[in-house]
């Protein structure tokens, strides 16, 4: 998923990664805790009763896992393809490419 630019490699799995756990995070803490205008099994297991708060509850953690992960996943592809241009000599090639 990597794309020639500007002479050198670009992750872009990276920035798709980054984009879709940055977008989880913002619909995670601001849909889902400070409006609370919806969880994730909200709309098929309605929040009448407590064992439905349980799984919706679970189901909104298990998203924030996943949106976590990649982001993490983002940062290593980042972090290795910089450690790469580090050892070829171009630290600061990412900076360019932006």
């Amino acid at each position: 998923m990597d794309t020639e630019r500007s002479g050198g490699r670009f992750p872009i799995s990276a920035g798709i990664l980054f984009g879709l756990g940055l977008g989880g995070f913002f619909d995670g803490i601001v849909l889902h805790q400070v409006l609370q205008w919806h969880h994730m099994l909200s709309s098929w297991y309605p929040i009448n009763s407590l064992e439905n708060l349980k799984l919706n509850t679970l189901w909104d953690g298990i998203f924030h896992s996943t949106t976590y992960i990649f982001v993490v996943i983002g940062l290593f592809i980042l972090w290795r393809t910089a450690l790469g241009d580090i050892s070829t000599g171009r630290a600061n090639s990412l900076l360019e490419r932006c």
